[in-house]
Protein backbone atom coordinates (compact mmCIF):
# COMPACT_ATOMS: atom_id res chain seq x y z
CA UNK A 1 0.00 0.00 0.00
CA UNK A 2 1.54 3.34 -0.99
CA UNK A 3 2.14 6.18 1.44
CA UNK A 4 0.55 9.56 0.77
CA UNK A 5 2.21 12.86 1.65
CA UNK A 6 0.96 16.43 1.46
CA UNK A 7 2.73 19.35 -0.18
CA UNK A 8 0.64 21.65 2.01
CA UNK A 9 0.08 20.30 5.53
CA UNK A 10 -1.90 23.45 6.35
CA UNK A 11 -4.57 22.21 3.96
CA UNK A 12 -4.42 18.82 5.65
CA UNK A 13 -4.84 20.46 9.05
CA UNK A 14 -7.81 22.45 7.76
CA UNK A 15 -9.51 19.32 6.40
CA UNK A 16 -9.21 17.57 9.76
CA UNK A 17 -9.80 20.81 11.77
CA UNK A 18 -6.68 20.42 13.91
CA UNK A 19 -4.41 23.42 14.50
CA UNK A 20 -3.01 22.46 17.91
CA UNK A 21 0.73 22.96 18.54
CA UNK A 22 2.87 20.05 17.35
CA UNK A 23 3.70 18.92 20.90
CA UNK A 24 -0.02 18.40 21.65
CA UNK A 25 -0.93 16.57 18.45
CA UNK A 26 -1.67 12.86 18.24
CA UNK A 27 -0.55 12.89 14.58
CA UNK A 28 2.82 14.58 15.16
CA UNK A 29 4.63 11.49 13.82
CA UNK A 30 2.77 11.79 10.52
CA UNK A 31 3.48 15.52 10.32
CA UNK A 32 7.18 15.02 11.04
CA UNK A 33 7.41 12.22 8.46
CA UNK A 34 5.67 14.49 5.95
CA UNK A 35 8.18 17.28 6.68
CA UNK A 36 11.11 14.90 6.15
CA UNK A 37 9.57 13.74 2.86
CA UNK A 38 9.32 17.33 1.64
CA UNK A 39 12.98 17.91 2.57
CA UNK A 40 14.05 14.73 0.77
CA UNK A 41 12.40 16.02 -2.41
CA UNK A 42 15.13 18.67 -2.52
CA UNK A 43 18.03 16.22 -2.33
CA UNK A 44 16.94 13.65 -4.92
CA UNK A 45 16.97 14.20 -8.65
CA UNK A 46 14.07 11.85 -9.34
CA UNK A 47 11.10 11.60 -6.94
CA UNK A 48 10.67 7.96 -7.98
CA UNK A 49 13.94 7.25 -6.15
CA UNK A 50 12.22 7.86 -2.79
CA UNK A 51 10.77 4.56 -1.64
CA UNK A 52 9.89 2.82 1.61
CA UNK A 53 10.75 -0.68 2.77
CA UNK A 54 8.58 -3.21 4.56
CA UNK A 55 9.10 -6.94 5.11
CA UNK A 56 6.47 -9.65 5.45
CA UNK A 57 7.38 -9.77 9.15
CA UNK A 58 6.55 -6.09 9.71
CA UNK A 59 10.00 -4.47 9.75
CA UNK A 60 9.91 -1.17 7.93
CA UNK A 61 11.87 1.92 6.99
CA UNK A 62 10.11 5.23 6.33
CA UNK A 63 12.30 6.26 3.38
CA UNK A 64 14.87 4.53 1.21
CA UNK A 65 16.70 6.70 -1.31
CA UNK A 66 18.24 5.07 -4.34
CA UNK A 67 21.03 7.35 -5.47
CA UNK A 68 24.77 6.84 -5.90
CA UNK A 69 24.65 5.16 -2.51
CA UNK A 70 21.61 3.63 -0.85
CA UNK A 71 20.37 5.55 2.21
CA UNK A 72 17.70 4.65 4.75
CA UNK A 73 15.75 7.22 6.77
CA UNK A 74 13.67 6.44 9.84
CA UNK A 75 11.52 9.17 11.41
CA UNK A 76 10.49 8.95 15.08
CA UNK A 77 8.56 11.64 16.93
CA UNK A 78 8.42 9.91 20.30
CA UNK A 79 11.23 9.45 22.76
CA UNK A 80 13.57 6.65 21.66
CA UNK A 81 16.62 5.32 23.49
CA UNK A 82 17.92 2.80 20.93
CA UNK A 83 18.17 2.60 17.17
CA UNK A 84 14.84 1.51 15.64
CA UNK A 85 14.65 -2.23 15.03
CA UNK A 86 13.50 -1.76 11.43
CA UNK A 87 16.61 0.25 10.65
CA UNK A 88 18.86 -2.36 12.25
CA UNK A 89 17.08 -5.06 10.23
CA UNK A 90 17.54 -3.08 7.01
CA UNK A 91 21.25 -2.68 7.73
CA UNK A 92 21.60 -6.47 8.06
CA UNK A 93 20.16 -6.87 4.55
CA UNK A 94 22.00 -3.88 3.07
CA UNK A 95 25.16 -3.30 5.16
CA UNK A 96 26.63 -0.60 2.87
CA UNK A 97 23.63 1.66 3.44
CA UNK A 98 24.03 5.10 4.95
CA UNK A 99 21.41 5.22 7.72
CA UNK A 100 19.68 8.22 9.30
CA UNK A 101 17.31 8.62 12.21
CA UNK A 102 15.37 11.85 12.51
CA UNK A 103 14.78 12.20 16.24
CA UNK A 104 16.11 14.39 19.02
CA UNK A 105 16.10 11.71 21.72
CA UNK A 106 18.23 8.82 20.52
CA UNK A 107 21.64 7.60 21.61
CA UNK A 108 24.35 7.48 18.95
CA UNK A 109 24.80 4.08 17.37
CA UNK A 110 27.52 2.90 15.02
CA UNK A 111 26.77 3.43 11.30
CA UNK A 112 23.65 5.52 12.04
CA UNK A 113 23.58 9.28 11.68
CA UNK A 114 21.33 11.16 14.06
CA UNK A 115 19.51 14.23 12.77
CA UNK A 116 17.62 16.64 14.98
CA UNK A 117 14.31 18.04 13.74
CA UNK A 118 13.07 21.50 14.62
CA UNK A 119 10.50 20.31 17.21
Amino acid sequence: MPKIFWYDTGLRNRLISDFKPLAKRVDKGNLLENAVFKDLLFIVENKANIKFWRTKHGSEIDFVLEQERLSAWEVKSGEVTTAPSGLCSFLRYYPQTKAYVVNAKIQKKEKIYILFPFM
